[in-house]
């Protein structure tokens, strides 16, 4: 049965902290890669049921912690050169990154610098 989001799943943060270092320790000892999607089935939660929990106050701590731990291994991963095109892609997509572009246009003394999102 699939919970519906916003349902509470989780009433202590010890509850959910149990389930989140039983995470990360079955993907350290089977050489899993960390993933929010995989903290999300980890939880029993969905990626938007994920994020529901990340804004609600008592949980938000904890699993900005959890999602931190995920974004520095995947930066590990990025700049040891292994698979960087999925890398990047959940980098982005997960965790706000972005490509970013300066251009700068002289203008008779006046630099305008451009800036995409």
């Amino acid at each position: 049965m699939i919970e519906k989001v916003g349902k509470r799943k989780y009433e202590t943060i010890e509850d959910m902290q149990k389930k989140i270092d039983n995470y990360f320790d079955y993907c350290e000892k089977n050489k899993k890669p960390f993933t929010v999607s995989g903290l999300a089935f980890a939880l029993g939660l969905s990626r938007e049921q994920l994020n529901v929990y990340c804004k609600r106050e008592n949980f938000a701590d904890i699993l900005k912690k959890a999602k931190a731990r995920i974004e520095q291994y995947l930066e590990e991963k990025l700049v040891s050169g292994s698979c960087v095109t999925g890398v990047i892609f959940t980098l982005k997509n997960n965790f706000g990154w972005a490509d970013r572009q300066d251009i700068v246009i002289p203008s008779g003394g006046i630099n305008i610098i451009v800036k995409e999102k």
